[in-house]
């Protein structure tokens, strides 16, 4: 995904981090919003302040740190991304 991204200009997609949604969902939504060239609206608004409907494959909450269940794997994983992402940067 990174690589064909870096084809793409920089202006033309964004990034977030899981962690940053759900402890700004406000904010988040905003700057997704305005990236996007959507109105931020009631719906978004409702989202934002009680917080995102769980996927019906979701089987726990969202929260901040949930993602540490799966540390070692997403560490493992985040070295190839990291590579990836120097191999962008040699592009640019």
């Amino acid at each position: 995904i990174m690589q064909d991204l870096s084809q793409l200009p920089k202006t033309d997609w964004t990034t977030i981090s899981y962690e940053t949604l759900i402890e700004s969902p406000s904010e988040s939504l905003q700057r997704l919003c305005q990236f996007a060239e959507i109105p931020f609206g009631p719906r978004m608004e409702i989202f934002a302040k009680q917080g995102f409907p769980q996927s019906r494959y979701t089987l726990t909450a969202p929260e901040n740190q949930k993602w540490r269940r799966h540390e070692k794997e997403i560490l493992e994983a985040e070295e190839i991304f990291l590579s990836i992402e120097n191999e962008i940067n040699e592009f640019h």
